[in-house]
């Protein structure tokens, strides 16, 4: 049989709203290619984000949710002022590319 990969992608911390606030993310609009170009788009990846209020600090994760193509957004409810984001399949066979991931925020205070 075949065995699955499992790959990821992780990216390092970076700043919520410049990082001078805290930030409150209520959702997350993902954006990816879920097959290749000619194949069909029916990868299934999943997101887990990790935030926190200063560099190392513990980090708080949501997560994972399952994404395919379909989902419209990601109801994540997230407040912090640094955040990280984990991409990763588990599915045998699939091809997964990732584009540009965007985020809704408001100002969420200071600590």
């Amino acid at each position: 049989g075949s065995v699955p990969m499992n790959p990821y992608f992780e990216s390092g911390w970076w700043t919520i709203s410049e990082g001078n606030d805290l930030a409150f993310v209520d959702f997350v609009i993902p954006d990816m290619r879920w097959g290749t170009w000619s194949g069909s788009q029916t990868a299934t990846v999943l997101m887990t984000f990790y935030v926190a209020d200063y560099p190392g600090g513990t980090p708080r994760t949501y997560g994972p949710y399952s994404v395919t193509q379909s989902t419209e957004f990601i109801p994540t409810r997230m407040r912090g002022r640094l955040m990280r984001v984990r991409v990763e399949s588990q599915d045998a066979g699939s091809f997964w590319r990732i584009g540009k991931i965007r985020y809704r925020l408001a100002v969420s205070g200071r600590r």
